[in-house]
């Protein structure tokens, strides 16, 4: 498990680093045709548009499970339910007697 979480936070930096690579080859190109403002505001858009895209998509409606609701209760699990209960009262009789018993 450590692994796999090594290997995919060194898989999510290079992708940082080839996403600022990537940029800076954008930025370099659209100097050449366009002015240092214009070549801002294109980049500034690009990943503007790339983050309300990624938001929009994490906002979709993933399907959800159906609640289901617990299974109805039985006349055998109510009477195994009851015998719990009183084996629960019993051993905790036993133990405050015994408790009793030692003071």
């Amino acid at each position: 498990m450590a692994l796999r979480s090594a290997l995919g936070l060194f898989g999510m930096v290079m992708l940082l680093v080839g996403i600022g690579f990537l940029t800076a080859a954008g930025w370099i190109a659209l100097r050449l045709v366009a002015t240092p403002l214009d070549a801002a505001l294109i980049v500034g858009g690009c990943f503007a548009g790339f983050g309300v895209l990624v938001l929009l998509i994490a906002r979709i409606a993933r399907p959800r499970r159906p609640v289901v609701a617990p299974p109805a209760m039985t006349a055998q699990s109510a009477q195994v339910q009851a015998f719990a209960t009183i084996a629960a009262a019993f051993v905790q009789g036993i133990g405050a007697g015994l408790a009793a018993r030692r003071r």
